[in-house]
């Protein structure tokens, strides 16, 4: 990690973190700091010091963040701090990548979907590239699994070989959407880092716009195979839902994203999912964390032993819903656990052996797992 972007990462953590803290490489050496941390000792003592948090990226060690307060406030915000450092990280790291790569398409739409930018700034930026913000248009996001996704999240591969990499990959999802939709062909498609892309997917013009939205629903299942095909590689796709306007985009892409990765751990991945999957629970895929938060805490709030239904379930999910491989997991009878489904779904009305059921079930879960604290 190099001074810019620790001082970039200072701003970013600032309004979440109130202490004194500083950045620093994996020597202790201060990178930045917050305008109250004051530097008595350089390099910092970082090395089995409860005061210093490593910040991995990647899987590898690239610094730590340095707090200057009491070992109980530091644990109280360790879990989401670590969290929200790596997510910055990885927004940094990427906005850092792109120029080297002269992909100003790819830095545009990335600006266009994650940062508050003027909108008369982002129209100009988008005439100059030749692009139609006038046009309703739909995210779908893209994630590239298998080896050709490892491929795409290694460092150590060349900026050159990454770059022909992209353009390929590019050409291949272009030529595979123009050849299922003949029609509404104005379709933006960008890196959007590691081993995602995205597609902002025209819908056609405004005066038609009501039957090809509903064209596209209807057909929208067929993309996972012909992308895939094309491709010839394990892929999930994620799509949202529309939205008018420019920062309608934004809102569209969050939910295309948020419903691929989160698809990917209820159902697994190389399929397509759209926001529609989640069914009843959709709105609290795109609510507050504390509206998660609190559906997780009233669902599972039912049941009379907690630790050993969780258990279950979790083994259950595990095991695919197979009941037989769940009882052998458990080292319990088969209608011993039979017995242990029926009292969940007793106390919440939901069934974990009924697959729409089960997905409520395990989202609650992932909410938990996502909440400050993690504890249901």
């Amino acid at each position: 990690m190099d001074t810019l972007i620790a001082k970039k990462l200072i701003k970013k953590l600032e309004p979440l973190l109130n202490e004194k803290f500083a950045i620093t490489d994996i020597f202790g050496e201060v990178l930045a700091k917050s305008a109250s941390f004051e530097i008595e000792k350089n390099p910092l003592k970082v090395n089995s010091n409860n005061k210093a948090l490593l910040i991995r990226h990647k899987g590898e060690k690239i610094g730590f963040i340095y707090i200057d307060e009491s070992k109980k406030q530091i644990k109280d915000v360790e879990k989401v701090l670590l969290s929200m450092t790596e997510l910055y990280l990885d927004q940094l790291i990427f906005l850092s990548d792109i120029p080297s790569f002269g992909r100003h398409l790819d830095k545009f739409v990335y600006d266009l979907l994650h940062k508050d930018v003027d909108e008369d700034i982002l129209k100009a930026e988008a005439r100059a590239l030749k692009i139609d913000l006038s046009k309703p248009r739909v995210a779908i996001v893209l994630l590239i699994g298998g080896a050709q996704g490892e491929i795409f999240k290694k460092t150590e591969i060349s900026g050159e070989e990454k770059e022909d990499r992209i353009q390929r990959t590019k050409e291949k999802i272009q030529r595979a959407i123009d050849s299922f939709y003949t029609r509404h062909k104005d379709n933006i498609i960008a890196y959007a880092g590691e081993n995602a892309f995205v597609v902002l997917k025209d819908i056609g013009s405004e005066e038609d716009f009501e039957k090809n939205l509903s064209h596209f629903k209807d057909t929208v299942d067929s993309i996972h195979y012909i992308i895939r095909n094309e491709l010839r590689n394990v892929l999930t796709i994620g799509i949202g839902s529309f939205y008018e306007g420019i920062k309608g985009l934004a809102q569209s892409f969050g939910e295309a994203i948020f419903t691929a990765k989160l698809g990917e751990q209820v159902w697994g991945e190389d399929k397509m999912y759209h926001f529609d999957s989640f069914g009843v629970v959709a709105p609290l895929v795109k609510g507050e964390d504390e509206t998660r938060e609190s559906y997780s805490k009233d669902l599972f709030s039912k049941f009379s032993n907690k630790d050993e239904a969780l258990r279950t379930l979790e083994t259950f999910f595990d095991c695919n819903m197979s009941l037989t491989k769940t009882a052998e997991k458990l080292k319990i009878h088969r209608n011993t656990l039979v017995y242990r489904l029926d009292k969940i779904m007793e106390a919440t009305s939901l069934d974990p052996r009924v697959f729409d059921d089960a997905v409520q079930i395990k989202l609650a879960m992932l909410f938990t797992s996502f909440a400050i604290g993690g504890t249901i």
